[in-house]
């Protein structure tokens, strides 16, 4: 998409992966990062890509592990014994971006 001075709208893409994690009918993480580049590309050029998980919580396994390779910043965001850590980094980094 162009704005109105006919440049590429600028994306991000920021991902949740504690509430959001790879689907299931994915068989490497690669698969289900190329989707969502895919859908988002359409409305502008992506120019950052990150990935928000507690890399110690091990309940949702490592499928993650792969998605720094697709491009994917993984920003570790431990809990620390409070609630919504990963929801404030994130809403600090879009409000940067």
């Amino acid at each position: 998409m162009l704005d109105d001075f006919g440049n590429a709208n600028e994306v991000a893409i920021f991902w949740d992966y504690e509430n959001v994690p790879v689907p299931s009918w994915c068989k490497v993480a690669s698969e289900a990062s190329k989707a969502i580049v895919n859908s988002v590309s359409e409305h502008g050029r992506i120019v950052d890509r990150r990935l928000y998980f507690d890399f110690s919580n091990q309940e949702q396994g490592n499928r993650w592990s792969g998605l720094d390779s697709s491009g994917f910043d993984l920003v570790n965001t431990p809990q620390r014994n409070q609630k919504e850590t990963l929801d404030k980094k994130m809403i600090a980094d879009v409000l940067l971006f």
